[in-house]
Protein backbone atom coordinates (compact mmCIF):
# COMPACT_ATOMS: atom_id res chain seq x y z
CA UNK A 1 0.00 0.00 0.00
CA UNK A 2 1.19 3.49 -0.81
CA UNK A 3 2.60 5.39 2.17
CA UNK A 4 3.02 9.11 2.65
CA UNK A 5 5.53 11.17 4.57
CA UNK A 6 6.32 14.75 5.48
CA UNK A 7 9.75 16.05 4.49
CA UNK A 8 11.21 19.06 6.30
CA UNK A 9 12.28 21.67 3.74
CA UNK A 10 13.12 24.55 6.08
CA UNK A 11 14.67 24.44 9.52
CA UNK A 12 17.53 22.72 11.28
CA UNK A 13 16.51 19.28 9.99
CA UNK A 14 16.21 19.97 6.27
CA UNK A 15 15.75 16.70 4.40
CA UNK A 16 14.42 14.71 7.36
CA UNK A 17 11.27 12.71 6.63
CA UNK A 18 8.70 10.95 8.76
CA UNK A 19 5.90 8.65 7.70
CA UNK A 20 2.22 9.45 8.26
CA UNK A 21 0.34 6.55 9.85
CA UNK A 22 -2.90 5.35 8.32
CA UNK A 23 -6.14 6.27 10.07
CA UNK A 24 -4.76 8.27 13.02
CA UNK A 25 -4.51 12.04 13.12
CA UNK A 26 -1.08 13.38 13.97
CA UNK A 27 -1.05 16.65 15.88
CA UNK A 28 1.73 19.09 14.96
CA UNK A 29 2.49 21.78 17.49
CA UNK A 30 4.73 23.32 20.11
CA UNK A 31 3.27 21.31 23.00
CA UNK A 32 5.56 18.55 24.25
CA UNK A 33 2.70 16.06 24.02
CA UNK A 34 2.05 16.78 20.33
CA UNK A 35 2.74 13.88 17.98
CA UNK A 36 5.25 16.05 16.14
CA UNK A 37 6.68 18.74 18.39
CA UNK A 38 7.98 21.84 16.58
CA UNK A 39 10.08 24.11 18.77
CA UNK A 40 8.97 27.35 17.18
CA UNK A 41 7.51 30.39 18.95
CA UNK A 42 5.34 31.11 15.90
CA UNK A 43 3.64 27.73 16.16
CA UNK A 44 0.75 27.16 18.55
CA UNK A 45 0.89 24.40 21.13
CA UNK A 46 -1.65 22.40 19.11
CA UNK A 47 -1.29 23.96 15.70
CA UNK A 48 -2.55 21.55 13.04
CA UNK A 49 -3.64 17.98 12.54
CA UNK A 50 -2.99 15.72 9.57
CA UNK A 51 -4.56 12.36 8.84
CA UNK A 52 -4.38 9.72 6.10
CA UNK A 53 -7.54 7.77 5.29
CA UNK A 54 -7.24 5.37 2.35
CA UNK A 55 -4.73 7.59 0.52
CA UNK A 56 -6.76 10.75 1.15
CA UNK A 57 -4.67 13.14 3.22
CA UNK A 58 -6.34 15.97 5.10
CA UNK A 59 -4.78 18.78 7.10
CA UNK A 60 -6.77 21.02 9.40
CA UNK A 61 -5.91 24.03 11.49
CA UNK A 62 -6.57 23.54 15.21
CA UNK A 63 -7.31 27.18 15.98
CA UNK A 64 -3.68 28.30 15.72
CA UNK A 65 -2.62 31.89 16.30
CA UNK A 66 -0.66 32.34 13.06
CA UNK A 67 -2.54 29.98 10.77
CA UNK A 68 -1.84 26.93 8.67
CA UNK A 69 -0.90 27.44 5.03
CA UNK A 70 -0.99 25.06 2.08
CA UNK A 71 0.93 26.27 -0.97
CA UNK A 72 0.95 29.81 0.50
CA UNK A 73 -2.84 29.87 0.99
CA UNK A 74 -4.22 30.03 4.52
CA UNK A 75 -6.62 27.14 5.19
CA UNK A 76 -8.89 25.87 7.94
CA UNK A 77 -8.99 22.45 6.29
CA UNK A 78 -7.61 21.16 3.01
CA UNK A 79 -7.07 17.96 1.09
CA UNK A 80 -3.40 17.45 0.28
CA UNK A 81 -1.67 16.01 -2.75
CA UNK A 82 1.94 14.84 -3.01
CA UNK A 83 4.18 17.84 -3.55
CA UNK A 84 2.05 20.25 -1.52
CA UNK A 85 3.84 22.55 0.93
CA UNK A 86 2.45 22.92 4.45
CA UNK A 87 3.66 25.99 6.34
CA UNK A 88 3.44 26.29 10.12
CA UNK A 89 5.20 29.25 11.68
CA UNK A 90 8.79 29.10 10.45
CA UNK A 91 8.54 25.50 9.30
CA UNK A 92 7.72 24.25 5.83
CA UNK A 93 7.04 20.57 5.18
CA UNK A 94 6.39 18.87 1.85
CA UNK A 95 4.02 15.93 1.44
CA UNK A 96 5.74 13.11 -0.45
CA UNK A 97 5.03 9.52 -1.43
CA UNK A 98 7.24 6.78 -0.04
CA UNK A 99 7.25 3.22 -1.39
CA UNK A 100 8.12 1.74 2.00
CA UNK A 101 7.85 3.30 5.48
CA UNK A 102 11.59 3.90 5.78
CA UNK A 103 11.38 7.59 6.57
CA UNK A 104 11.39 8.96 10.11
CA UNK A 105 8.27 8.24 12.15
CA UNK A 106 7.16 9.77 15.44
CA UNK A 107 8.90 7.59 18.04
CA UNK A 108 8.98 7.51 21.81
CA UNK A 109 11.93 9.67 22.93
CA UNK A 110 13.72 9.45 26.29
CA UNK A 111 12.01 12.69 27.31
CA UNK A 112 9.59 14.76 25.28
CA UNK A 113 11.48 17.98 25.95
CA UNK A 114 14.65 16.57 24.37
CA UNK A 115 13.15 14.41 21.66
CA UNK A 116 14.88 14.08 18.32
CA UNK A 117 14.27 12.51 14.94
CA UNK A 118 15.37 8.89 14.99
CA UNK A 119 15.33 6.08 12.39
CA UNK A 120 11.90 4.75 11.54
CA UNK A 121 10.12 2.38 13.89
CA UNK A 122 6.60 0.97 13.69
CA UNK A 123 4.03 3.50 14.84
CA UNK A 124 2.30 2.49 18.06
CA UNK A 125 -1.36 3.29 18.71
CA UNK A 126 -0.56 5.63 21.57
CA UNK A 127 0.52 9.20 20.83
CA UNK A 128 4.29 9.51 20.49
CA UNK A 129 6.36 12.63 20.05
CA UNK A 130 9.03 13.50 17.48
CA UNK A 131 10.76 16.82 18.01
CA UNK A 132 11.96 19.00 15.16
CA UNK A 133 14.52 21.51 16.46
CA UNK A 134 13.36 25.04 15.83
CA UNK A 135 14.64 27.20 12.97
CA UNK A 136 15.35 29.98 15.45
CA UNK A 137 15.20 33.09 13.33
CA UNK A 138 17.66 34.47 12.63
CA UNK A 139 20.35 31.87 12.04
CA UNK A 140 18.61 28.49 11.71
CA UNK A 141 15.96 29.22 9.09
CA UNK A 142 17.66 27.50 6.21
CA UNK A 143 16.98 25.10 3.39
CA UNK A 144 17.56 24.08 -0.21
CA UNK A 145 16.17 25.89 -3.25
CA UNK A 146 15.79 22.47 -4.84
CA UNK A 147 13.26 21.56 -2.14
CA UNK A 148 11.40 24.87 -1.94
CA UNK A 149 11.41 27.76 -4.40
CA UNK A 150 12.55 31.23 -3.40
CA UNK A 151 9.07 32.66 -4.02
CA UNK A 152 7.66 30.29 -1.38
CA UNK A 153 10.46 31.17 1.03
CA UNK A 154 9.82 34.91 0.66
CA UNK A 155 6.07 34.42 1.03
CA UNK A 156 6.62 32.49 4.25
CA UNK A 157 8.92 35.19 5.64
CA UNK A 158 6.35 37.82 4.69
CA UNK A 159 3.54 35.89 6.38
CA UNK A 160 5.53 35.48 9.59
CA UNK A 161 6.86 39.09 9.39
CA UNK A 162 10.51 38.16 9.76
CA UNK A 163 13.40 40.60 9.70
CA UNK A 164 16.98 39.85 8.76
CA UNK A 165 19.25 39.10 5.84
CA UNK A 166 18.33 36.17 3.58
CA UNK A 167 21.58 34.84 2.09
CA UNK A 168 21.35 32.74 -1.07
CA UNK A 169 24.24 30.65 -2.39
CA UNK A 170 24.36 28.87 -5.74
CA UNK A 171 27.68 27.69 -7.08
CA UNK A 172 30.13 30.57 -6.78
CA UNK A 173 27.40 33.23 -6.58
CA UNK A 174 25.91 34.75 -3.45
CA UNK A 175 22.76 36.83 -3.32
CA UNK A 176 21.38 38.87 -0.43
CA UNK A 177 17.81 39.95 0.27
CA UNK A 178 17.13 42.37 3.14
CA UNK A 179 13.83 42.10 5.02
CA UNK A 180 12.06 44.12 7.68
CA UNK A 181 8.87 42.71 9.22
CA UNK A 182 8.58 40.40 6.21
CA UNK A 183 8.90 43.22 3.68
CA UNK A 184 11.69 43.09 1.09
CA UNK A 185 13.49 46.42 1.00
CA UNK A 186 16.72 45.62 -0.86
CA UNK A 187 18.49 42.92 -2.88
CA UNK A 188 22.06 42.77 -4.10
CA UNK A 189 24.89 40.50 -5.18
CA UNK A 190 28.61 40.85 -4.74
CA UNK A 191 29.09 40.77 -8.50
CA UNK A 192 26.20 43.16 -9.22
CA UNK A 193 26.92 46.06 -6.87
CA UNK A 194 25.66 48.67 -9.34
CA UNK A 195 22.53 46.81 -10.47
CA UNK A 196 19.03 48.07 -9.62
CA UNK A 197 17.82 46.00 -6.63
CA UNK A 198 14.53 44.92 -8.22
CA UNK A 199 16.42 43.53 -11.20
CA UNK A 200 18.65 41.56 -8.82
CA UNK A 201 15.63 40.21 -6.94
CA UNK A 202 13.92 39.06 -10.15
CA UNK A 203 17.11 37.27 -11.22
CA UNK A 204 17.40 35.54 -7.85
CA UNK A 205 13.83 34.29 -8.25
CA UNK A 206 15.09 32.33 -11.28
CA UNK A 207 17.51 30.29 -9.16
CA UNK A 208 16.42 26.67 -8.83
CA UNK A 209 19.50 25.25 -7.08
CA UNK A 210 21.49 26.36 -4.08
CA UNK A 211 20.79 27.12 -0.43
CA UNK A 212 19.21 29.87 1.64
CA UNK A 213 19.63 30.99 5.25
CA UNK A 214 18.18 33.84 7.25
CA UNK A 215 20.85 35.68 9.20
CA UNK A 216 20.65 38.41 11.79
CA UNK A 217 20.99 41.91 10.39
CA UNK A 218 20.15 45.39 11.58
CA UNK A 219 17.88 47.41 9.33
CA UNK A 220 20.05 49.28 6.84
CA UNK A 221 19.39 52.41 4.82
CA UNK A 222 19.93 52.28 1.05
CA UNK A 223 19.80 55.09 -1.46
CA UNK A 224 17.34 53.26 -3.72
CA UNK A 225 15.30 50.87 -1.55
CA UNK A 226 12.53 48.60 -2.82
CA UNK A 227 9.13 49.96 -1.78
CA UNK A 228 6.63 47.57 -3.39
CA UNK A 229 4.82 44.92 -1.36
CA UNK A 230 6.16 41.38 -1.30
CA UNK A 231 3.08 40.11 -3.13
CA UNK A 232 3.53 42.66 -5.92
CA UNK A 233 7.23 41.84 -6.26
CA UNK A 234 6.60 38.10 -6.43
CA UNK A 235 3.85 38.50 -9.02
CA UNK A 236 6.12 40.64 -11.20
CA UNK A 237 9.10 38.34 -10.74
CA UNK A 238 7.12 35.23 -11.68
CA UNK A 239 5.62 37.06 -14.67
CA UNK A 240 9.12 37.91 -15.93
CA UNK A 241 10.19 34.31 -15.34
CA UNK A 242 7.34 33.08 -17.55
CA UNK A 243 8.28 35.60 -20.25
CA UNK A 244 11.89 34.42 -20.27
CA UNK A 245 10.77 30.79 -20.53
CA UNK A 246 8.72 31.75 -23.59
CA UNK A 247 11.90 32.90 -25.35
CA UNK A 248 13.00 29.29 -25.43
CA UNK A 249 16.38 27.64 -24.93
CA UNK A 250 18.17 29.81 -27.47
CA UNK A 251 18.80 32.69 -25.06
CA UNK A 252 22.56 32.95 -24.41
CA UNK A 253 23.93 32.45 -20.88
CA UNK A 254 24.68 35.47 -18.73
CA UNK A 255 28.45 35.04 -19.06
CA UNK A 256 28.37 34.87 -22.87
CA UNK A 257 30.42 37.52 -24.71
CA UNK A 258 28.58 39.69 -27.25
CA UNK A 259 30.43 41.28 -30.17
CA UNK A 260 29.62 43.09 -33.39
CA UNK A 261 28.93 40.81 -36.31
CA UNK A 262 31.15 41.10 -39.39
CA UNK A 263 30.36 42.14 -41.95
CA UNK A 264 27.50 44.30 -40.77
CA UNK A 265 24.31 44.13 -42.85
CA UNK A 266 24.04 47.93 -42.84
CA UNK A 267 25.18 51.12 -41.14
CA UNK A 268 24.68 51.25 -37.37
CA UNK A 269 23.36 54.80 -37.73
CA UNK A 270 20.37 53.39 -39.60
CA UNK A 271 19.21 51.45 -36.53
CA UNK A 272 16.30 52.70 -34.43
CA UNK A 273 17.38 54.47 -31.24
CA UNK A 274 16.56 51.56 -28.85
CA UNK A 275 18.57 49.11 -30.98
CA UNK A 276 21.44 51.54 -31.36
CA UNK A 277 21.51 52.12 -27.60
CA UNK A 278 21.69 48.35 -27.07
CA UNK A 279 24.58 47.99 -29.52
CA UNK A 280 26.42 50.73 -27.62
CA UNK A 281 25.87 48.84 -24.36
CA UNK A 282 27.24 45.68 -26.02
CA UNK A 283 30.35 47.52 -27.18
CA UNK A 284 30.90 49.06 -23.76
CA UNK A 285 30.21 46.09 -21.45
CA UNK A 286 30.79 42.96 -23.55
CA UNK A 287 28.96 40.21 -21.62
CA UNK A 288 25.25 39.50 -21.57
CA UNK A 289 25.09 40.06 -17.82
CA UNK A 290 26.80 43.44 -17.85
CA UNK A 291 24.75 44.57 -20.84
CA UNK A 292 21.51 43.63 -19.08
CA UNK A 293 22.79 45.21 -15.85
CA UNK A 294 22.84 48.59 -17.58
CA UNK A 295 19.87 48.05 -19.86
CA UNK A 296 17.02 50.26 -18.57
CA UNK A 297 14.28 47.66 -19.10
CA UNK A 298 13.67 44.17 -17.77
CA UNK A 299 15.91 41.21 -18.58
CA UNK A 300 13.14 39.88 -20.83
CA UNK A 301 13.08 43.13 -22.81
CA UNK A 302 16.88 43.12 -22.99
CA UNK A 303 17.02 39.52 -24.18
CA UNK A 304 14.34 40.27 -26.78
CA UNK A 305 16.40 43.17 -28.13
CA UNK A 306 19.59 41.08 -28.11
CA UNK A 307 18.00 38.17 -29.96
CA UNK A 308 16.53 40.58 -32.49
CA UNK A 309 19.92 42.14 -33.23
CA UNK A 310 21.55 38.71 -33.44
CA UNK A 311 18.85 37.56 -35.86
CA UNK A 312 19.43 40.64 -38.03
CA UNK A 313 23.22 39.98 -38.01
CA UNK A 314 24.26 43.14 -36.15
CA UNK A 315 25.47 41.28 -33.05
CA UNK A 316 26.75 37.78 -32.41
CA UNK A 317 27.76 35.59 -29.50
CA UNK A 318 31.51 35.15 -29.54
CA UNK A 319 32.99 31.70 -29.98
CA UNK A 320 34.66 30.13 -26.90
CA UNK A 321 38.09 31.03 -28.33
CA UNK A 322 37.07 34.66 -28.78
CA UNK A 323 35.61 34.74 -25.28
CA UNK A 324 38.94 33.60 -23.82
CA UNK A 325 40.72 36.31 -25.80
CA UNK A 326 38.31 38.98 -24.57
CA UNK A 327 38.60 37.80 -20.95
CA UNK A 328 42.42 37.78 -21.12
CA UNK A 329 42.46 41.24 -22.68
CA UNK A 330 40.17 42.51 -19.91
CA UNK A 331 42.34 41.04 -17.13
CA UNK A 332 45.47 42.67 -18.52
CA UNK A 333 43.83 46.01 -19.30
Amino acid sequence: MQSFALRVVTGANVGKEFVLPEGRELVLGRLSTADVMLNDDNISRRHAGIVVNHEQITVRDLGSRNGTFVNRQRVTQATLRPGDLISLGNHVLRLIKVAQPQAVTPTSPPTAAHASLEPSQPVKPAAQTASLPSPTVPGAFRGSLTEIGLADVLQLLSTTRKSGLLVLRSGKETGRIFLEDGRIYYACMEEWVDVEPRKVLYRLLRWTTGTFELEKSDVRVFANPITESTDALLLEGLRQLDELKNLGPEIPPMDAVVTLATPLPGRLAELEDPDLDFVQLALEYGTVRRILDHFPGTDFEGYTCLLGLIGRKYLKIATPQAQVTVATRTQHG
